[in-house]
């Protein structure tokens, strides 16, 4: 910090309840309960996430960190966090202004370090060191910490080039030394630089905040790390300011970037479920500080997490809409299901019981912040009485996101009832507002793309991002039209991509209209994406989904008056076979007892397309970072005028498939 920013004195790090180790401690990051007893608890009730929470914590210790959730990252021994743990090469340390992130040459993604710098692995270990009591631990997260602050100097280097990574970063410490509170005994030295941390990040953050081009979820973390820091350090001159203006933006901005249906306006499910870490820390510390929440920022959290809920099939995974880095607001147990632990927490930071949403049971990372106990007598009750209701289909109109969800060959699938995850289809369509404007940046042009998962497998996917500066080509394919699971006029892009976060001509989708029946499920919508052509040209879609005949229908219409070119696309999930069988029939192979059929009219020229690099098509990118070669079927045709295209995937069970080798359309989905 500069001189003369504060006239106040600092109060001695000794001094500060935060590093209290009795009663009057306000530190409230934390569930209530003592450290042996929640260790203790945690062993008992998560006997197998613990174990691996213990695992993966003896991998850090030697240095093989997780970034995105992923080890095997090169980070060096000790970790040299100015290196990049990709190309090796090492990032100037340089005013922060001037650290050339955009240009991904020599170095490479500017993501990946500033994942490395975010710290979370800190924040794992310090978890492990509560569930295991193991003061090594402990004193691995104060040697890693007081490493991190050897290599990097406040306002300087590739740590401090945006003040969200400051913000996350800032975040993930504090949590981390909140988790070995009272398993070691911090001197005074390593408590005056984390009190100097704290305040070197809280006043950059607080005069570098995203208030403009990227006030975005960049400015909900922000927001989140100021309210924090200052409600851990209540003491400090200038706490009340970061806690109240904080506390203040993150609200506004919540109310603000989100939809009231609980969509995010960005447009990104990825991001939707970042800003839900975020935002519940602060929640949950200012709730236990004795401070009310608004009921209006209460129930807009509780859509956000009801919207992830409906689009989530039964085994947890979210399909992907838009842009997505992987990026958590916490890491705490390296769960296998983090998007129901960030649920639980969420939820719990709203004030609402997640039973409330059918979401029952615990895990470790929810529990170390909650020490939820409640979930306890579900114990008593059998598997079959506590199942999970899954929710039913739903339009989300305002955001723009429409759920098609039933149990194959049983009807639709109403909230009460209970899914068989081997029947259960669950097809989510975007038609709505772009993205967040004045950029759109983190949007794909994927108006009346769909998704569809079976039996919590997912089969049609988003493709992704891969990377953001360090992309090239494959950064503007990941968020094209025609990388998506919809249709593209004239190789066109449904908007105009002016830069790596940039978009002009943004599209609007609207949904015309919608039915969900018990026999029948579907949606109808429309898109403006193609106004801007010579001759404007209109994509309407309609998605129908027939459970009992086993049949996703797709019926695009195409209104027009000259000659055009139109390309349907369908991209499938990495490792889902596909082989042609035929006059526009491909069989589809998703596991050892399903398939389907995709049928495509008999006017396009289609073919399979996978990992194919002139042009680019057939990619999916799983994580940040990671890209694998997918199936992708399209077909092209010329129209001139309107024309009216019917695709339809039929789902099969293996004894459907005759002597021929073609599948039949009368099996069930078992």
């Amino acid at each position: 910090m500069g001189t003369g920013e504060v006239s106040q004195s600092i109060p001695s790090p000794d001094e500060l309840a935060f590093f209290d180790e009795g009663e009057k401690s306000t530190l409230c990051l934390l569930g209530p309960l003592s450290l042996p007893e929640s260790g203790m608890l945690a062993r008992r009730l998560f006997p197998d996430e613990s174990s691996a929470l213990l695992g993966d914590a003896e991998r850090i210790v030697r240095g093989d960190l997780p970034l995105f959730r992923r080890f095997g990252w090169q980070t060096g021994q000790p970790t040299d966090y100015q290196r990049d743990p990709v190309s090796g090469e090492t990032w100037p340390d340089c005013f922060y202004g001037d650290v050339p992130y955009r240009n991904p040459e020599p170095r490479g993604d500017v993501r990946i370090s500033w994942e490395l710098n975010r710290l979370h692995h800190l924040s794992r270990l310090s978890a492990a060191c509560r569930v295991s009591g193991d003061r090594g631990l402990g004193q691995h997260v104060v040697d890693e910490f007081l490493r991190f602050i050897g290599s990097t100097t406040p306002l300087r280097g590739v740590a401090f080039a945006s003040p969200l990574e400051a913000a996350v970063r800032g975040i993930s410490v504090l949590l981390s030394f909140a988790g070995i509170r009272g398993t070691i005994c911090l001197p005074t030295a390593v408590k005056s630089e984390l009190l100097q941390l704290t305040r070197s990040h809280a006043y950059f953050v607080e005069k570098r905040m995203a208030l403009h081009s990227s006030r975005n979820n960049h400015t909900i973390g922000e927001a989140s790390f100021l309210v924090l820091a200052g409600l851990l350090f209540p003491e400090l001159p200038e706490a009340s300011r970061w806690r109240d203006q904080g506390f203040s933006r993150l609200a506004r901005e919540i109310l603000e970037q989100i939809h009231p249906d609980g969509v995010l306006k960005e447009q990104a499910t990825g991001y939707a479920m970042f800003v839900l870490e975020l935002v519940s820390l602060p929640l949950l510390a200012w709730t236990r500080s004795g401070r009310n929440v608004s009921q209006d920022l209460r129930s807009r959290l509780r859509s956000v997490a009801e919207f992830v809920v409906h689009i989530t099939d039964s085994r947890g995974n979210l399909p992907s809409i838009g842009d997505g880095d992987d990026g958590r607001g916490f890491d705490l147990s390296g769960s296998p299901l983090p998007t129901l632990s960030t649920l639980r927490v969420a939820l719990w930071a709203s004030g609402t019981s997640p039973q409330r949403l059918g979401i029952f049971g615990e895990d470790l990372a929810s529990w170390l912040l909650t020490s939820d106990v409640s979930f306890l007598e579900e114990e008593k009750t059998s598997e079959r009485d506590r199942g999970p209701s899954r929710p039913g289909s739903r339009l989300f109109e305002s955001g723009g996101v429409a759920v098609l969800r039933a149990r194959l060959g049983g009807g639709s699938h109403e909230a009460e009832e209970k899914a068989s995850d081997s029947s259960e289809i669950v097809c989510v369509m975007r038609c709505g507002p772009f993205g967040l404007p004045p950029l759109y940046g983190h949007a794909h042009a994927d108006q009346l793309s769909i998704t569809v998962s079976v039996g919590g497998r997912p089969l049609l996917v988003d493709p992704g991002t891969y990377l953001y500066h360090g992309g090239g080509d494959y950064r503007d394919y990941f968020r094209s039209t025609r990388a998506h699971s919809t249709v593209c006029i004239d190789g066109l892009d449904q908007a105009c991509i002016e830069g790596a976060f940039l978009w002009s001509s943004p599209s609007t989708g609207r949904i015309e209209s919608h039915f969900l029946g018990k026999e029948t499920l579907s949606v109808r919508g429309s898109h403006d994406g193609y106004d801007r052509l010579a001759d404007p040209v209109r994509h309407v879609r309609e998605v129908r989904l027939s459970p009992n005949e086993t049949t996703l229908l797709v019926v695009d219409e195409i209104v027009a008056e000259a000659e055009h070119e139109v390309e349907i696309g369908f991209q499938f999930a990495p490792g889902i076979q596909v082989e042609s069988l035929g006059e526009n029939r491909f069989g589809v192979e998703f596991g050892e007892d399903k398939s389907a059929t995709l049928i495509l009219p008999d006017e396009l020229e289609a073919k399979v397309r996978v990992g194919e690099t002139s042009p680019l098509s057939g990619w999916v990118s799983p994580a940040f970072g990671s890209i694998l070669p997918a199936a992708r079927i399209s077909g092209k045709t010329v129209i001139c005028g309107g024309a009216r295209f019917v695709s339809e995937l039929v789902f099969e069970s293996r004894e459907t498939t005759d002597n021929s080798g073609l599948m039949t359309r009368k099996g069930v989905l078992q």
